[in-house]
């Protein structure tokens, strides 16, 4: 997901629980990295109930490399 935008991190700081989906594609790796450091520091400063319930991994190729070790990794 984009945190570019001033919503998106609005809505983590007054939710208590958070989905996020995945995408293989290298922008959305770029974007994962990105987007955990934003939700840590929203727990440290300022939603401290903010949980991750889990990761959604999306448009999975099991032929990939990239995606069978994503798979791997969170025990899907």
């Amino acid at each position: 997901p984009s945190l570019g935008a001033l919503p998106p991190k609005n809505a983590l700081m007054t939710t208590e629980e958070t989905v996020i989906p995945i995408d293989s594609g290298t922008y959305s790796r770029d974007a994962m990295v990105t987007t955990l450091a934003t939700i840590e520091f929203i727990q440290e400063e300022t939603n401290y109930a903010l949980n991750m319930l889990e990761d959604l991994i999306c448009n999975v190729k099991e032929y990939t490399v990239y995606d069978s070790t994503a798979e791997k990794a969170v025990g899907a």
